[in-house]
């Protein structure tokens, strides 16, 4: 999922901004916080920092949210506001960690979402992760990839990731 998003990011020539999902993340590290910090006085203030997501939503590109699954509550309930806003065509967004900032969303930017499935799956265990709720899973166009993939799938991926043109052929059935 990583490498494919970096490889069409290059490939596209825009920004790629990597938000990697975990229990221990803070909302600061997604979002942005204040701190404080000197100025060239030696006088102490407070200032704003970017998030990884404030970063990619005022300079374009696309932001892959990797491992979404594993939030918490806490994040998603300040992430999908953001969302919910590009997503209904609003040019800006509303930054209440910063004092009500109206953030302007660079016409490029763009958001991809990507986890494994909470549980067991064909074998595998992915402990830790949530089921998404109907609200934030509705958000996205969802696309499920197999975890096991056969012989040609897996040298097909490989030739794209290499910068080949691949002809990939995804059923119906599994495109949701």
């Amino acid at each position: 999922k990583t490498s494919a998003v970096a490889s069409m990011c290059a490939e596209l020539n825009t920004n790629y901004c990597k938000i990697s999902f975990g229990r221990d993340m803070a909302i600061e590290d997604v979002i942005g916080g204040k701190t404080i910090t000197t100025d060239e006085k030696g006088n102490e203030m407070v200032k704003w920092y970017d998030g990884n997501l404030m970063v990619a939503i005022r300079q374009g590109g696309i932001a892959l949210l990797d491992e979404y699954n594993l939030q918490g509550s806490k994040i998603g309930s300040r992430v999908n506001p953001a969302i919910d806003a590009i997503l209904n065509g609003r040019k800006t967004i509303s930054l209440p960690e910063n004092d009500n900032e109206e953030v302007e969303v660079h016409p490029n930017f763009r958001i991809i979402g990507a986890q494994n499935p909470p549980g067991t799956e064909e074998g595998q265990e992915f402990t830790g992760r949530e089921v998404l709720s109907a609200e934030t899973f509705g958000r996205y166009t969802f696309h499920k990839l197999p975890l096991g993939m056969n012989k040609e799938m897996r040298n097909k991926r490989m030739a794209g990731m290499m910068g080949e043109e691949v002809d990939i052929d995804v059923p119906e059935e599994e495109f949701h």
